[in-house]
């Protein structure tokens, strides 16, 4: 992908930012060397943290 990464505005409820914030963050950081891989485990907690059943 070439040129600048341009915003998107997404529509959500403030007593969640911290959750997605905690949730993003994560999920940016698979792939990096020392981060490595996202076990099945983690997604659940994840998908648990979004309050997702």
């Amino acid at each position: 992908m070439e040129g600048p990464i341009q915003p998107i505005d997404v529509e959500f409820e403030a007593a969640w930012e911290d959750a997605i914030s905690a949730a993003i963050s994560r999920l940016d950081e698979i792939g990096d060397v020392i981060d490595g891989e996202i076990t099945t485990g983690e997604a659940l907690d994840l998908l648990q943290l979004l309050g997702q059943p």
